[in-house]
């Protein structure tokens, strides 16, 4: 594994590639009952994709999900794209803590994480897509901060919510909660389906 001294010349856009390609890796890791051995060495890799996390964190600028009038539609993907693969990381960091039963203990949200939920935006095809969306009144943007999850989404629409928007939801609220939500809407229950857990 790579350490974390070999990360530090690297921009955003290096940090991200590897980051994601070392977040799937430690998943299909952590989550192969069959390969014990494999589990244990992911347990141990976990101090370099914290590291980095951190590291990338570091390098993200201090915006808000508020400011997106003064962004390029190519600045708020890269940046979008680093939100969303830290809390997919932490994700997974509270996921496996869980299911191994450690819950809650040693279970912190490292950074103040918050993503724009709004799906319009983050599926723009074109800078000119994505500035319409943006400068659409009628449609939420959905700026929402982890630490206020359930009522930054609470009036979104299944429509409104892009997949990780959704997966929190049900995560936050329960697959019971999302088959209500996800039934006043036609298009996401068909996209969704009823979902069960088996």
């Amino acid at each position: 594994m790579q350490s974390d001294s070999a990360a530090i010349g690297l921009d955003v856009t290096d940090i991200l590639s590897s980051l994601q390609a070392l977040l799937v890796y430690q998943c299909i890791r952590l989550f192969n009952p069959s390969n014990i051995s494999q589990q244990t060495q992911a347990e141990r890799d976990n101090i370099v994709l914290q590291s980095w996390a951190v590291r990338l964190q570091l390098l993200q600028p201090l915006e808000n999900g508020n400011e997106l009038t003064n962004m390029t539609w190519e600045s708020w993907v890269k940046q979008e794209a680093t939100r969303r693969t830290l809390i997919c990381i932490e994700l997974v960091t509270g996921t496996y803590t869980y299911l191994r039963g450690l819950w809650p203990m040693g279970v912190e949200c490292h950074h103040d994480l918050w993503f724009t939920a709004q799906k319009r935006l983050w599926e723009a095809k074109s800078a000119a897509e994505w500035r319409l969306t943006r400068d659409d009144t009628s449609s939420p943007l959905l700026p929402t901060n982890m630490l206020r999850l359930d009522s930054d989404i609470e009036h979104a629409s299944p429509s409104d919510l892009d997949d990780i928007g959704v997966l929190l939801r049900v995560a936050g609220q329960g697959v019971e909660n999302l088959n209500q939500w996800l039934s006043r809407d036609g298009r996401a229950l068909q996209r969704w389906g009823d979902v069960h857990l088996r």
